[in-house]
């Protein structure tokens, strides 16, 4: 494909919302091969990096272009340069709050052996529920899971095939009012299903509440990358604190606008219902 859209002039856009992701961990990263040839992809970072929605990002191989395209010219904008672009000029919102913030703390906290770690876990976790689901007699596993998103449907004995969209779909209600778990319907090949993506960290570990024993170690990203996370946020809000605080000595207004983006930050992992995260709230 890439060959064929740069013969013909043609742009090649890749959307990576998870899949860009595999390219993190060497046993999934062919599934990401070639993914260097596009002119741009973007990713979801409220996906797979821990943060809360909306927070995408993109890699444009011509970031010039970002610049022509988004640039505005009113005589009120400071000028822009195309070498040397603004961020204010990057993107279609000139007015957004500080998604980075987020990204940047929980990279920080992680790292990039954290999140392959992190990866590799929610894929096999997947392989798992679909090695349970192929072992179960009243489900059928409709696709076999190549990274962390795993398509099944209930199939009881002695419900006709003409019953069993209308039963997923019920059955997928049910599981949305019962808040245990969340994971909606889709149709796959002309069959209601159910499509659970394994990537949130306290959902995975509120899915394994009641683990096995040899699944004891699904505690392991809790203490210590969390701790580091807050850790993390904790200190960039004292650098907030600090810079406001200097800000008022020169004579300058809080709006409000800081804390705003540091409250969105911070929600993402001091949930104060979350017991294991509560320790190290201050």
């Amino acid at each position: 494909m890439a060959d064929l859209a740069h013969r013909h002039n043609a742009w090649l856009h890749v959307d990576g919302a998870f899949g860009l992701f595999a390219r993190v961990s060497p046993a999934t990263a062919d599934l990401a091969d070639g993914i260097e040839l596009a002119d741009s992809v973007i990713a979801d970072g409220h996906k797979w990096l821990n943060v809360p929605y909306d927070c995408g990002f993109a890699f444009c191989r011509d970031g010039r272009l970002l610049n022509a395209v988004f640039g505005m010219n009113a005589p009120y904008f400071p000028a822009t340069e195309a070498d040397h672009p603004d961020f204010l000029y990057l993107a279609p919102e000139m007015s957004r709050r500080a998604r980075s913030l987020t990204v940047w703390a929980t990279l920080a906290a992680y790292g990039r052996n954290g999140y392959r770690a992190l990866i590799e876990r929610h894929v096999a976790l997947a392989k798992r529920l679909a090695d349970q689901i192929c072992a179960s007699s009243d489900f059928e596993l409709l696709a076999e899971p190549r990274l962390n998103v795993v398509c099944f449907r209930y199939r009881p004995e002695g419900i006709p095939q003409g019953e069993l969209d209308q039963l997923n779909r019920r059955l997928g209600q049910a599981i949305i009012a019962d808040g245990t778990v969340y994971f909606g319907t889709t149709v796959y090949a002309g069959k209601v299903a159910f499509r659970p993506a394994i990537a949130v960290l306290l959902g995975v570990l509120s899915l394994f509440a009641r683990k096995p024993p040899e699944l004891n170690r699904a505690d392991y990203i809790v203490s210590s990358n969390i701790a580091r996370t807050v850790q993390v946020c904790r200190q960039a809000v004292m650098d907030a604190r600090r810079a406001v605080g200097w800000l008022a000595k020169q004579g300058y207004e809080r709006i409000g606008i800081l804390g705003t983006s540091l409250g969105s930050c911070l929600s993402l992992l001091t949930a104060a219902h979350e017991p294991r995260i509560r320790q190290y709230l201050w």
